[in-house]
């Protein structure tokens, strides 16, 4: 399990990545202007999420192996982006 946190960010979110069990699990307590955009190292649009649910877990299972970002966004400003192993 890997968690990332940042001073600002850590106030709103916590983003932990799971490899062992292929998930990627995203903790907010603000829903309103956040959207989670996941890309692989080639630029290539995986996912995109705008969050309904405090908790929402993103499955990595039919993901090719590699690496990938987990940008988080408030609105159109990039707060925070992640790399995932797979």
């Amino acid at each position: 399990m890997k968690e990332f946190s940042s001073s600002s960010f850590q106030q709103k979110y916590i983003l932990l990545v799971y490899p062992t069990n292929l998930t990627v699990r995203f903790y907010t307590l603000q829903l309103s202007n956040t959207f989670i955009i996941i890309t692989n190292l080639e630029g290539r649009r995986i996912l995109a999420l705008h969050p309904n649910q405090l908790n929402p877990v993103i499955t990595t299972a039919n993901w090719a192996a590699g690496m990938y970002l987990v940008s988080i966004y408030e609105g159109t400003k990039k707060i925070a982006v992640q790399q995932v192993l797979k």
